[in-house]
């Protein structure tokens, strides 16, 4: 049987048809699957951030997304936004150590400067409820210049997120024996108190003759040794100085308001006495004594960390040289 060029014609069409039918069903069911992640997507990032707005700067409008506790807080369902607002918007969202700073970060005024070419800008601040928040200013749109046109608000509760940084941060710096705060932590942290401007003394400790103990009784005793003499220092100072474990059987202590040798003395003496109420069952010919380097520092001294450390560890390596609990102050 012979068909014409039209039969042929109406044959193909038939097959491509049939073709088309019957992939019909995996293309509904691709477009759906993809309809479904969509929908997946929009509704991690709902959860996600608490409160979503479009913020179109060429017209001043506020757009809500998601809208939460912000825009009734702060937009007030207004949609025009309201330039020269930022410290009443920051007095709703943040307390009060942070609304200065929040007041400026969401400045409108300089909000397309700020970001200049990045994809978004964000600040962390503590609410009035004293959570943790992350504000987000992520660009939406630029024009040909590349200059902002359209952001994203987006406020995100990050409370959790940052306690377990401050866990994690504590176990970074706290020492493991003693539970003290370790070489890195206590130096991080007196450092911070220095360039706030606290004063004081500054104590460098070493038990003496540490090593006989080791040697004779072993590490266990000598690990009791370390903790106990921990102990010792942290109920002898107040909670508001700086204890940590330099390492071995060394400590230091920063003694905050101590301005005089003589108040000085007063601690060290207190110490001191309390040393002499300690003694290690197993032990009989060694009695926990310190040697201790001493560094007094005023308002007027800008000092650092380590300066003060060596001048108190030079001092320290002075009381060495006499036996049982000795103290040497520095430039004295």
């Amino acid at each position: 049987m012979i068909y014409s060029p039209f039969d042929i014609a109406i044959i193909i069409l038939i097959i491509a048809l049939l073709a088309f039918l019957c992939a019909l069903p995996a293309i509904l069911s691709k477009k759906h699957t993809k309809a479904e992640a969509y929908g997946l997507v929009s509704n991690a990032i709902m959860d996600t951030y608490s409160s979503l707005a479009l913020i179109d700067l060429s017209q001043n409008l506020v757009i809500p997304i998601n809208p939460g506790e912000i825009d009734e807080q702060v937009f007030k369902g207004q949609r025009t936004l309201v330039p020269s607002k930022e410290r009443v918007l920051a007095a709703h969202l943040a307390a009060k150590p942070f609304r200065e700073s929040l007041a400026q970060f969401i400045s409108m005024d300089t909000i397309r400067e700020r970001i200049g070419g990045l994809s978004n800008i964000s600040y962390e601040y503590v609410d009035n409820d004293g959570k943790w928040t992350r504000l987000h200013f992520i660009v939406a749109e630029k024009d040909s210049n590349g200059v902002a046109q359209q952001i994203i608000w987006a406020t995100e509760p990050i409370d959790e997120d940052k306690k377990r940084q401050e866990q994690f941060k504590a176990l970074a710096e706290t020492d493991s024996l003693t539970h003290t705060l370790n070489r890195s932590g206590g130096e991080n942290v007196i450092s911070e108190l220095l360039l706030d401007g606290k004063r004081g003394m500054l104590l460098v400790i070493d038990a003496d003759h540490f090593k006989y103990v080791n040697e004779t009784y072993g590490h266990d005793k000598g690990d009791e040794v370390i903790i106990t003499l921990a102990n010792v220092l942290k109920d002898t100072f107040r909670e508001t100085d700086v204890l940590f474990r330099l390492g071995g059987d060394a400590f230091v202590v920063f003694v905050a308001g101590v301005d005089s040798e003589d108040l000085g003395c007063i601690t060290i003496n207190r110490l001191f006495n309390n040393l002499d109420k300690v003694s290690f069952e197993g032990i009989n010919d060694w009695k926990i004594r310190l040697s201790i380097g001493a560094v007094l520092f005023g308002e007027n001294d800008k000092d650092a960390f380590s300066v003060l450390y060596h001048a108190a560890d030079k001092a320290m390596n002075e009381s060495k040289k006499h036996e049982g609990n000795y103290i040497t102050f520095a430039n004295s």
